[in-house]
């Protein structure tokens, strides 16, 4: 009787942690989610609002950028789990920044800092995207 008890139990116990294996969460956190789209933010202390277009293959990261001061261009920096890092590059007389940021549990916002590189205007500031 002890023998069938063991076995059952051992049965009991494997059909139960396949039950369980089958019903695991597929979600993604942030670490591995893809920041591929639009994301729309405003940096108060340089009194633009910024629209990047990202596009990620891997962890690097390209793409577009622009500002509603007339600031544009484009996109090269790299994502590594949680932490955002771009390069900010002008074109046709904009200014070049670097953004740095981290990517939010929320997986639609991405909070961090603009640094202007041979602006007009050398003011660091806040900003705190939301994917559009």
């Amino acid at each position: 009787m002890n023998l069938r008890r063991q076995l059952l139990a051992g049965i009991l116990g494997t059909a139960l942690a396949l039950a369980g294996a089958g019903c695991g969460s597929s979600t993604t956190g942030p670490s591995d989610a893809l920041v591929n789209g639009t994301w729309i933010g405003t940096s108060p202390e340089r009194g633009s609002t910024f629209t990047l277009i990202i596009t990620q293959n891997g962890s690097t990261l390209t793409g577009t950028w622009s500002t509603n001061s007339a600031g544009t261009g484009t996109i090269s920096g790299t994502k590594s789990g949680t932490a955002i890092a771009v390069n900010l590059n002008g074109t046709g007389g904009s200014c070049s920044l670097t953004y740095t940021g981290t990517l939010q549990t929320s997986l639609t916002s991405i909070n961090g800092t603009v640094v202007p590189i041979n602006c007009n205007s050398n003011t660091i500031g806040t900003l705190n995207l939301t994917k559009s």
